[in-house]
């Protein structure tokens, strides 16, 4: 019990809020920041390869309100967009971001800065698919400069208008955890992501 209890004291100090102080130039950034900002210094481009087509992948989403489950596509469709989603989760790059939209239909959250214009500093190609945006779709979120490699949004409505009304690569489906997703509200944080195959 003891030594659960001091994992998580570690835990929460590793990755805690924003740190006091900073200085005129505002908070200092936290070691999840820290640790999200080195991994894509170190990214050149695109992440390597770790999926394998032939398994089949589960991400089970944290939040502040409870968990919801995603089994994501095998790649046969958007292999690049399902192993970027796998390998920024497994890196912790979703730990502590919040959800930045949230509307009648959508929630969509992985944005380092929160404002809906960041990501990791590249874009993914374009691998739209023939999905018919039901809801508990989760795909990648797009703006001008292509497919955000980095937020991605859960439907919360049938919006089958999506399909033809830009790039956003379908890349999963909730399996479990709806209702959470229902719940979630503007600020709420993605406590992080855990993959299983």
């Amino acid at each position: 019990m003891r030594l659960l209890l001091v994992a998580g004291l570690v835990f929460l100090v590793a990755c805690g809020g924003t740190s006091a102080g900073g200085g005129a130039g505002g908070p200092s950034p936290t070691p999840c920041q820290n640790a999200r900002d080195k991994l894509m210094h170190e990214r050149a481009g695109l992440p390597p390869k770790v999926i394998d087509p032939c398994q089949t992948y589960v991400a089970t989403v944290n939040t502040a309100r409870g968990s919801f489950t995603v089994r994501l596509d095998r790649g046969e469709a958007d292999p690049i967009t399902t192993n970027n989603f796998v390998f920024l989760s497994q890196h912790a790059y979703y730990n502590h971001l919040t959800f930045h939209r949230v509307e009648d239909f959508v929630v969509q959250g992985g944005d380092p800065t929160g404002s809906g214009s960041g990501g990791p500093g590249y874009v993914l190609p374009n691998e739209s698919n023939d999905s018919t945006f039901a809801r508990g779709t989760v795909a990648m979120a797009s703006n001008s400069q292509g497919v955000n490699g980095s937020q991605f949004f859960v439907l919360k409505k049938d919006s089958q208008y999506l399909s033809g009304a830009g790039q956003f690569n379908p890349f999963g489906e909730v399996i479990s955890g709806m209702d959470v997703v229902d719940q979630i509200q503007v600020g709420d944080q993605i406590v992080g992501i855990d993959i299983a195959s």
